[in-house]
Formats: C-alpha cells, sequence, structure tokens
C-alpha cells in the first residue's frame, strides 16, 4: 500500500534460500561492523570512568598541597643537582666561592627555581667541591692506568698580581684511539724555596697520587734551569728542555 513502509524479511528469506553465499558474506560484514561499533562504544564508557576515578586519586589532600610548595631539602636529590652544577660552574669558570652567596645570583636562582635554596659557600667548600675533586682523581687514575706512556709538562710561575709563586704538572696522553687527553695532575701554591729538592718532592707527589709508575713517562718538558734539571734528573725520568723557552 502507497505509504507503508516495506519491511526487509523477505528480501533476507530470498537472499537465504536463492543467494546463500552472498547472504552469508553480507551477515558476517554486518555483523562485523556492530562489533566494532560496540566496542568503541565501551571504549568511550571505560575511558569516562577511567579519567573520573583518575582525577579523583589525583586530588591532593591538604598536606600534599603543603609539601609541594615548600621548599627542597638540602639532601634532596633534586637539590643536589643543583649543588653539583652550581660547583662544577665554580670550577670550570674560575668563579670565587662567594659568587654562590651574590644578591644577583640568588636572585636569579630563586626566580629560576624558587623551590631550591642554594647552601651557603661552606656547603660547597666542605662537601661539594671535595667530592667533585674525588671523582675526577679517579677518572684521572683510570686514564692514567689505562695508558702505555704518557709524557708531562712542569712550569713555576709567579702570579700577575702579587708576588706568590706556583707549581703546576700536567699529563699528555694519547689513547688507544689516538685522541688527546691533557689532565693538571698538580697546581699549587709555591711558597718554599724553589729548590731542586722541592721541586722533586712535588712531583713525587702528583706521581704517587695518580698511581704514575716512572717507566710509564716518556718524557718530562719544563725550562732549562738548573734546579729544574737537577730535579728531574733526580726523579730519573727523560728531560726535554721546551724549546720556546730555549728560543726566547
Amino acid at each position: 500500500k502507497q505509504g507503508q513502509k516495506a519491511g526487509t524479511s523477505n528480501l533476507i528469506s530470498h537472499a537465504n534460500i536463492h543467494h546463500p553465499t552472498e547472504a552469508k558474506a553480507a551477515k558476517d560484514l554486518h555483523d562485523k561492523k556492530e562489533q566494532e561499533k560496540n566496542a568503541k562504544k565501551r571504549f568511550r564508557t571505560e575511558d569516562t570512568e577511567t579519567v573520573k576515578v583518575y582525577d579523583v586519586k589525583r586530588q591532593k589532600t591538604l598536606q600534599q598541597t603543603w609539601s609541594s610548595a615548600a621548599p627542597w631539602d638540602i639532601n634532596d636529590e633534586k637539590s643536589k643537582e643543583y649543588h653539583y652544577l652550581i660547583a662544577e660552574w665554580i670550577a670550570v669558570d674560575c668563579r670565587p666561592f662567594t659568587t654562590a652567596e651574590d644578591v644577583g645570583f640568588v636572585r636569579i636562582m630563586n626566580k629560576a627555581v624558587p623551590k631550591y635554596t642554594i647552601p651557603g659557600r661552606d656547603y660547597f667548600t666542605t662537601k661539594i667541591m671535595p667530592d667533585i675533586y674525588e671523582r675526577v682523581q679517579n677518572k684521572v687514575k683510570i686514564l692514567a692506568k689505562s695508558a702505555n706512556n704518557m709524557s708531562l709538562t712542569t712550569d713555576i710561575w709567579k702570579s700577575k698580581h702579587s708576588e706568590e709563586s706556583f707549581i703546576s704538572l700536567t699529563g699528555h696522553i694519547l689513547s688507544t684511539d689516538f685522541e688527546h687527553h691533557t689532565v693538571v695532575l698538580r697546581s699549587q701554591h709555591f711558597p718554599d724555596c724553589h729548590t731542586a729538592l722541592n721541586i722533586t718532592t712535588m712531583i713525587n707527589k702528583a706521581l704517587i697520587m695518580y698511581e704514575i709508575p716512572k717507566h710509564k713517562i716518556h718524557f718530562i718538558c719544563s725550562d732549562n734551569a738548573a734546579n729544574m734539571t737537577s730535579s728531574l734528573n733526580t726523579i730519573g725520568v727523560t728531560h726535554l728542555p721546551c724549546f720556546c723557552i730555549l728560543s726566547n
């Protein structure tokens, strides 16, 4: 009849009887689409419930809120990270320890990392810097131990800003993969008389500290002063006079 909706039952029956293969394929496709649709509905429902539960779990207590706003403890791992970064900056850039207490620096750190409290210079000099020194020293020991040979340079000089003298000993190592390493083994105030004995004492202390046997030393380069020549002869290593100093 006109206006009456036609059903699909007769069409489905006809397809099942006269076209069973095509009918089964159509039914399988329809069922697959329904399963996918129902799966998406379940996912949305479960996802919504998960979000609700998650939000409830994320709700902070008053104590948690207060703790999150409180400054980090000086021994907190996050605080330690900044302790070492500041100490390394002081060492690498030769900055005074008082830098950690400078008003401008403190202001920047408070703005950048408000939960971090900068310790005083005593904390850096007694705790952080000695630990960094020990770590670097151990790395140098490992490097020196792995080298078949190494060369050294040494010198004594006076400060540009005072009459104080200093002495240094630097190691030069070529690794097995031909990578050049330069490490300062010793750099210290040298107020004593610049005698061969005092120079020998300083160099021997450095060799003992870094566990460097004398047979590994290819040569030690220095100026051609009598005290330096006598010292290196006493130690029993080859002395190579510096060409630049000799040419001047």
